[in-house]
């Protein structure tokens, strides 16, 4: 009931006629930050900066191929707001990011200022992509549009809703610390052979991601039992791994990696 509440209060203000509403801005960072949980995920600011009042927004925008969004995290600025939504709609690289401050009761309005309203998490599908292109875009059905709603009192302390349309010129969002920005991305999948080899205790397996990966690294003895497994995530580059096998007896092992459909396994000794 109160998420219909919601949804109806954000259609009747972004239904109100149009005027200026004072100085605003809507900015996207032009360098994406590489994510501190998942090495293949790129996150891009939105910024806004407003005059006062700010009551409601509405942001949709379009983002080019190459990516995908797979989360939006709400900033600061939104942090008082009673509700507050992000509608991803992949197969057509949109999203829909909207906020209200009122919603189950009266409260104050927000004062002027400005910050972080959300985060774009993308990750990064195509190591040739370089940059991500990203765009407001005008939609029907329902409506959206790149607008701030604000009140504005009369003599009376009567609150009237103002609507502002911003404008936002199409931004390229380069992908800094992404796999993209790397001229030694590997061209295709590939397992290395382990260095040194024999070796006692410490060694080191090098896999090759052309793209962001998952992966697995398996080592087996002699006898086919696993004594090891490594895994992990990574954009796509040359993985260097660290293998300690000093709890492991002298012998003959054999490593295996599985990234996607890629699988691949070599010999390694071990000598001690």
């Amino acid at each position: 009931m109160r998420r219909i509440c919601s949804i109806a209060v954000i259609g009747t203000l972004l239904l109100a006629s149009s005027a200026l509403a004072g100085k605003s801005s809507f900015d996207v960072a032009s360098s994406a930050i590489p994510s501190a949980e998942k090495a293949s995920v790129v996150i891009v600011p939105i910024t806004i900066s407003y005059d006062a009042n700010l009551t409601a927004l509405d942001i949709p925008l379009k983002y080019s191929a190459g990516v995908t969004l797979t989360e939006v995290t709400f900033g600061e600025m939104l942090d008082g707001y009673d509700f507050k939504t992000a509608n991803i709609m992949a197969e057509s690289n949109t999203v829909i990011i909207g906020a209200i401050n009122m919603v189950f009761g009266s409260k104050p309005d927000l004062e002027a200022g400005s910050g972080v309203v959300a985060n774009l998490h993308f990750t990064v599908n195509d190591a040739s992509v370089k940059s991500i292109l990203i765009e407001k875009v005008q939609l029907s059905d329902p409506d959206h549009d790149l607008y701030f709603v604000y009140n504005r009192y009369d003599e009376n302390n009567v609150p009237h809703v103002v609507l502002e349309t911003l404008e936002f010129q199409p931004i390229e969002v380069a992908l800094s610390g992404s796999a993209s920005t790397d001229p030694l991305v590997p061209k295709e999948f590939a397992l290395g052979q382990n260095y040194p080899n024999p070796f006692n205790p410490n060694t080191k397996i090098n896999i090759s991601l052309p793209k962001a990966s998952e992966y697995t690294l398996t080592i087996y003895n002699v006898s086919g039992q696993k004594v090891l497994e490594i895994t992990g995530e990574d954009i796509a580059r040359v993985v260097k791994l660290d293998i300690d096998m000093s709890a492991y007896a002298s012998g003959i092992y054999f490593y295996k990696v599985k990234a996607g459909n890629f699988t691949a396994t070599r010999k390694m000794v071990l000598v001690k």
